[in-house]
């Protein structure tokens, strides 16, 4: 899944746990069931998972794309910017594997 997909679901999965925290707390006699609350709670956790991955694979192409660029300053004498690498076909490279 592409990381703007990613984003997406976790926001969309945050927005609809808030949405079900509002109507739950809204009951009359203010109780909140035990399974709700722990659904709530993997919710949470999955979304944060979600945001930790995308920020995972953000610094892995940054880091790659460094690598990438001293390799070519070792090979060549000139070290290419991460843009150039990515502009010559090595951006299937920086993508992290699925």
């Amino acid at each position: 899944m592409c990381d703007s997909a990613l984003i997406a679901q976790a926001l969309a999965t945050l927005r609809g746990l808030g949405e079900q925290m509002r109507c739950a707390s809204g009951r009359a006699d203010g109780a909140v069931q035990a399974p709700a609350v722990q659904s709530w709670a993997d919710s949470v956790e999955t979304a944060i998972a979600d945001l930790l991955e995308i920020e995972r694979r953000a610094r892995y192409g940054e880091v790659l794309a460094v690598c990438l660029a001293l390799v070519d300053a070792a090979v060549d004498g000139r070290a290419a910017s991460p843009a150039v690498i990515r502009a010559e076909g090595c951006a299937s490279v920086l993508a992290p594997s699925q």
